[in-house]
């Protein structure tokens, strides 16, 4: 996505050529605050909800919730960033 203005969240850092993994606190404190409450409570519903509450939801799916939730923040969601790894793991769509 080069040229891409939007934030991306990722998990994995190298500091000091060292590998850092990244997680929810290190997120911008906008996010951070109450991301249990306000974004994973609106994944929670939405799953629930489904037709396949058994299925993860996918990397597209996490995109649409995070705009609806953060409209105000938009950022690009990658499957291994710090917003959608603590939902959805073994999402593998981009």
């Amino acid at each position: 996505m080069d040229g891409d203005p939007l934030p991306i969240y990722l998990l994995l850092w190298f500091i000091n050529q060292q590998k850092v993994y990244l997680g929810i606190k290190d997120l911008p404190s906008h996010i951070c605050m109450n991301f249990r409450n306000t974004f994973i409570q609106v994944v929670i519903w939405d799953v629930f909800t489904s037709e396949q509450p058994w299925v993860n939801p996918d990397l597209a799916t996490l995109q649409l919730t995070y705009n609806k939730v953060y409209s105000s923040y938009p950022a690009h969601l990658w499957c291994n960033d710090a917003v959608s790894h603590p939902i959805s793991l073994y999402s593998h769509n981009m």
